[in-house]
């Protein structure tokens, strides 16, 4: 029988928090959707502490009637965006939840949710208030003990049982949505890296589609944020800079205006083309048709990079790969929607401009691939190359890899 609902926990070290939440979460669940079948889809994004190892653990020990347990360990962190994809791609359930690892989920949270996508089908996705939030759904709550969080909880949840509030963006720490939203729009946009954007992506692009968004005062869940950040937080400003940019190019939009917002909300006509975003292999358009066709015979080589991230060693790879390289074409991939091309493409020219290299003699050329394509298309520019260059510290990077690795493309 499959599972009525599935819910992905995204996992990255942080298994002290981790542990707290799926066993709140399994404590949490009320007899009709036990009798349902939930599934709980752990993803591990490549930790490198002890909570790989204790998550089998955990998950040999305990056993919860109507709850079926699946582990996906990924061997590097994909970042937050392309690890719930990867969660996504393995669920099952015809009611979807995406949960943080820093959740403690008191009784009865998930009802409420579930009840309001059943018996409402234009709203797309359903989230519970939160004790820490940068949203609407903040209470700005702390808590001495579980106990305490608990009775907190019922007692708002008794007060707020009527409030519903439309909105047009929630955070992506706790979300419910049905499965016909994952066939409209798909997943979460890769370009977005390691996070930070990537939930008001996904957000934008419901609401473009005619989703409605609420969130319910019958639902309370704490959070405790940003728990992953907390452990490198020099990857949180450098991805809230890169990815405030991103979203606010794609949409046109000042991403601190709920007014500019809703008018590029009103204005946007869904297109599948620039709205959905695959899942599954077999989602994307034919790799059998290369969206750029060669204009030589020079080997090519791709670079697809978070550009703007300042994290990101695409220069020191480009710098490392030049000299011991001839007879290539470097194509780097940069739609205009997302990324300011001409300012990139002049970062580039400065990093290579000074190298002792005759580029014409060593036949090394350079293309930039700036038109905004359809994310279903992605394979067929992966298959336009002959490989992917891998890039350190890279989090868009990582994922294209992992496409490029899926569909035989080679990596270099």
């Amino acid at each position: 029988m499959h599972p009525y609902i599935s819910l992905i926990i995204l996992s990255y070290n942080n298994w002290h928090l981790t542990n707290a939440c799926l066993n709140t979460l399994c404590d949490s669940f009320e007899e009709p959707h036990l009798d349902q079948e939930i599934e709980i889809i752990i993803v591990d994004n490549g930790s490198n502490d002890e909570t790989r190892q204790a998550i089998k653990e955990w998950s040999k020990i305990r056993s919860f009637p109507g709850i079926q347990l699946r582990l996906v360990m990924l061997e590097e962190n994909l970042g937050y965006p392309s690890g719930i994809n990867v969660g996504l791609a393995h669920c099952q359930g015809s009611i979807i939840g995406v949960l943080n690892n820093d959740l403690v989920f008191p009784r009865g949270w998930l009802s409420p949710l579930v009840n309001l996508l059943e018996t409402d089908k234009l709203i797309g996705f359903a989230a519970p208030y939160l004790s820490l939030a940068p949203s609407i759904q903040n209470l700005q709550k702390n808590f001495a003990s579980f106990t305490e969080m608990q009775d907190f909880a019922s007692s708002f949840t008794k007060a707020n049982a009527k409030k519903l509030i439309s909105t047009n963006r929630i955070v992506g720490a706790c979300l419910v949505f049905r499965r016909d939203l994952l066939h409209s729009i798909g997943g979460n946009d890769f370009w977005y890296g390691i996070g930070n954007f990537d939930d008001d992506d996904w957000c934008m692009r419901a609401r473009i589609a005619g989703y409605k968004i609420v969130v319910c005062g019958r639902s309370f869940v704490q959070h405790i944020g940003h728990a992953a950040f907390r452990l490198e937080p020099t990857r949180l400003y450098s991805s809230l800079a890169a990815n405030t940019d991103k979203f606010e190019r794609k949409y046109q939009v000042l991403s601190t205006e709920a007014n500019e917002r809703n008018e590029a909300i009103k204005q946007t006509k869904f297109d599948r083309g620039k709205h959905f975003i695959p899942l599954q292999i077999n989602e994307y358009s034919s790799k059998d048709i290369p969206y750029y066709n060669r204009t030589s015979d020079l080997r090519r080589l791709l670079f697809c990079v978070d550009w703007t991230n300042s994290e990101s060693q695409w220069t020191r790879s480009l710098l490392a790969l030049l000299p011991v390289s001839e007879k290539i074409e470097l194509c780097f991939w940069m739609p205009k929607s997302l990324f300011d091309v001409h300012s990139i493409n002049a970062q580039i020219h400065r990093a290579i401009d000074p190298l002792p290299i005759n580029f014409q003699a060593k036949e090394i050329t350079f293309t930039t691939f700036q038109d905004d394509v359809p994310y279903v298309d992605t394979l067929r520019i992966l298959c336009s190359t002959d490989a992917v260059i891998k890039v350190p510290n890279d989090f868009v990077n990582r994922y294209i890899i992992r496409l490029a690795q899926q569909i035989g493309v080679n990596i270099q």
